[in-house]
């Protein structure tokens, strides 16, 4: 005759046993091969940002070295009512990433009170002068300007950083 083993429906067992240790079970009774492609897949999707983000640092050190350097300046184009226009000068025509101008200013508190990334507008793509829209500096009293490949890291390319008091009228 059959006996009856548990009772209760598997919503009020997972309940009881607890989340982790339902998906454990459930995991140990996969075969070796399953287990293996959830392990390894996981593993994918934690280590991935990483590896990006270590490419994406290599290949902004790396557009300063090399046979086709690309070295940029930036100075100020205008500079008046709360916003500021920059130039930008590169070596070599360069298309293969957008370059940008970050734009941070302070106010007397030394609070940053702007924090805005506009990119380059280039002529054509072999023009090696290019500007950028109007950036704030309202409430600024000191301000810097960097030019980068990624405004998301905060990373300057090269030296092409300026320093400058904004106009304020």
């Amino acid at each position: 005759m059959a006996e009856i083993l548990s009772t209760g429906s598997p919503e009020e067992t997972m309940q009881k046993e607890g989340f982790l240790k339902s998906i454990s079970e459930s995991f140990k009774s996969l075969d070796r091969f399953t287990k293996g492609f959830i392990f390894t897949t996981l593993l994918l999707i934690v280590v991935t940002p990483f590896i990006v983000n270590q490419y994406l640092n290599t290949l902004q050190e790396a557009a300063g070295t090399g046979k086709d350097n690309l070295v940029t300046a930036i100075s100020v184009a205008a500079n008046s009512g709360g916003s500021v226009t920059f130039n930008v000068t590169r070596s070599i025509p360069y298309d293969k990433e957008t370059i940008w101008v970050t734009n941070q200013c302070w106010n007397k508190d030394d609070k940053l009170v702007q924090d805005q990334d506009g990119a380059v507008a280039w002529g054509t793509t072999q023009s090696l002068t290019g500007t950028t829209s109007p950036l704030p500096t309202a409430g600024g009293v000191r301000c810097t300007a960097y030019v980068t490949l990624r405004p998301w890291q905060d990373k300057p390319l090269g030296d092409s950083i300026i320093n400058y008091t904004p106009d304020s009228q």
